[in-house]
């Protein structure tokens, strides 16, 4: 979980419902979307070109945070989560800046993970030498000892399973393709006031055929990578690792993408030109990275 403050990202109270996160991000990512920002904070006395490439990084980074604050804080689970880490870093924090101004007490109660004791047992050798072994309990020390092999040793990064990621990637295919649908139908019952209006259709075609075929690719990717993993083959799971690692951050934007499009779909009225169910829809994909 991020330690940024996600509601302060979104500009939102820590009370905000749905409805104002979605329409938080909406205004947020219209305005700070790469493709507009990196038009709008161009300086007028000019720039270096490693200025440039400063400043678009700089847009992007802002615009991955409202993002992230946006698929977290939407999200039940992912929310909650993210609220009890919040308050317990304040809770830490709090307690630390006691711990330093007050002097101990030993008999004062205490969290149970500051009330810890250790134990040492050494095991001698047959030349005088011994080796150390430490242990501890629930109980509160001064002193806190450097750390047992056991804890130093590095975890297995924990992966979810193809089936897991397969499950959050596929209905993204089908509601694509949904959308795509729905695009064309309303297209072809809307009125065409510009014969300019068909290169417009064709350029929003090729946006949702390009997003349709990153989906696609991923989820070949996953099943391909995913088939071994089971078997230990430390090099395919390397390779599957990547894939969720860019499934992962893939998702929230097509999430994104869908509702935006789902938005500008659902209001658009046959009565009026294609133009404006163009316009929409070609916003709409300003929240998906091009």
């Amino acid at each position: 979980m991020p330690s940024t403050n996600l509601y302060e990202v979104l500009s939102i109270p820590g009370d905000a419902d749905v409805a104002a996160i979605q329409k938080a991000f909406k205004e947020l990512s219209l305005k700070m979307h790469p493709d507009k920002a990196n038009k709008s904070t161009i300086p007028p006395r000019g720039e270096t070109e490693t200025e440039r490439e400063a400043r678009e990084g700089r847009n992007h980074e802002r615009f991955v945070k409202i993002v992230e604050a946006r698929d977290i804080l939407t999200d039940p689970i992912k929310r909650r989560e993210y609220d009890e880490q919040q308050r317990n870093i304040k809770e830490d924090s709090t307690s630390e800046a006691t711990r330093h101004s007050e002097p101990r007490n030993h008999n004062e109660h205490r969290t149970d993970s500051e009330r810890r004791t250790y134990s040492v047992h050494r095991t001698y050798g047959e030349h005088g030498t011994y080796s150390v072994h430490m242990t501890y309990s629930k109980h509160w020390t001064h002193s806190e000892p450097s750390k047992t092999n056991e804890d130093s040793e590095p975890k297995e990064k924990k992966v979810p399973w193809p089936y897991q990621v397969l499950k959050r990637l596929e209905p993204l295919d089908t509601d694509l393709n949904r959308t795509l649908g729905v695009f064309r139908s309303l297209a072809s019952r809307s009125r065409q006031r510009s014969p300019w209006s068909n290169e417009d259709y064709d350029r929003l075609e090729a946006k949702f055929a390009d997003v349709i075929s990153i989906n696609t690719r991923m989820i070949e990717r996953i099943k391909r990578t995913g088939q071994n993993i089971e078997n230990h083959d430390w090099e395919e799971r390397a390779s599957y690792e990547a894939a969720v690692e860019k499934a992962g951050s893939y998702i929230p934007y097509a999430r994104d993408l869908i509702f935006e499009l789902d938005s500008a779909l659902n209001g658009h009225d046959v009565s009026k030109s294609r133009e404006s169910l163009y316009d929409t829809v070609g916003t709409a994909f300003y929240v998906f990275p091009s």
